[in-house]
């Protein structure tokens, strides 16, 4: 990171009054996250936007995408499950107050890939007429089936 100036009192300030991208479509959300990196760390050229378009072109699935390799140690992976992304930079307890809010949206839900970026995944859900089965579509993806079928007690 290049200017960041980060300490105690300043990432308690950003986990009280996390960012909130629930509420916001993939793209935007996505943005939201980006932008949010840019604006309180500085990070420049290291932290990168992707379209799904450019995600699939390097190899990632065709979603929108937050890339940043010189992020805090597994920061992806952190906030994709509800902690902080400085857990393991600043030895911090799983307490869940992440800074930002992105773990599922309307519509969409966040994976990381590796452990420097988070993806949002557009997800569209579909009824199959033949046997009551929910199927999933990832877009840009394949779909699989979901059982809804609840077993009978004997």
């Amino acid at each position: 990171m290049t200017d960041c100036q980060l300490d105690d009192r300043y990432l308690a300030a950003l986990q009280a009054n996390p960012l909130d991208v629930t509420r916001l479509s993939a793209r935007d959300a996505a943005r939201a996250l980006f932008d949010f990196i840019q604006g309180h760390f500085q990070p420049g050229d290291e932290c990168s936007l992707w379209s799904p378009a450019e995600a699939e072109a390097k190899g990632y699935g065709p979603f929108w995408r937050v890339s940043w390799e010189a992020g805090p140690a597994e920061w992806g992976v952190l906030l994709t499950i509800g902690e902080s992304m400085w857990l393991t930079e600043l030895e911090l307890s799983y307490d869940h107050r992440p800074e930002v809010i992105l773990q599922r949206g309307n519509g969409w839900y966040t994976e990381p890939h590796y452990r420097f970026d988070v993806g949002f995944v557009v997800e569209k859900w579909a009824k199959s007429a033949s046997d009551s089965a929910s199927v999933r579509i990832i877009e840009g993806g394949s779909s699989r089936k979901e059982s809804n079928h609840v077993g009978k007690a004997r």
